[in-house]
């Protein structure tokens, strides 16, 4: 199977299991999930007007906050921070090491171009922030 990579767009509030069950209008069965001893989370609204309840960490490793510029900011700013700190650290391995050296140069190159993205991104974030 060939791995997918998927990107959804939702409204959520925290709540706990007890109050999604209010709105909701049913029991909420946690013992179906991998969580079943979280009690806070979030009653989650889906594009389509589904709504559902997510525990606490599930919801939060698949979720940000992108309710604004900054939010969005903040996030193409964690990515691309996590990705250059990948690449990085590849670089430091004896992997990288095997490389054709075009291909290295074209990593370097990648590497320093990330960086400047990264300290755009950081002084656009300052920025925003002052305000």
């Amino acid at each position: 199977m060939k791995t997918y990579i998927g990107t959804k767009t939702v409204k959520a509030e925290p709540m706990t299991v007890a109050d999604a069950e209010k709105v909701l209008g049913r029991k909420i069965d946690m013992s179906k999930t991998d969580h079943p001893e979280e009690t806070e989370g979030y009653l989650v609204e889906y594009e389509d007007g589904y709504k559902s309840f997510s525990p606490g960490s599930v919801f939060e490793k698949a979720y940000k906050c992108a309710d604004d510029f900054l939010d969005r900011l903040h996030i193409e700013r964690d990515e691309l921070s996590d990705r250059l700190t990948k690449l990085r650290n590849f670089t430091q391995t004896p992997w990288f090491d095997a490389f054709p050296e075009k291909s290295k140069k074209l990593m370097l190159q990648q590497e320093q171009s990330m960086s400047s993205y990264l300290n755009i991104l950081d002084a656009r974030i300052a920025l925003a922030e002052e305000k």
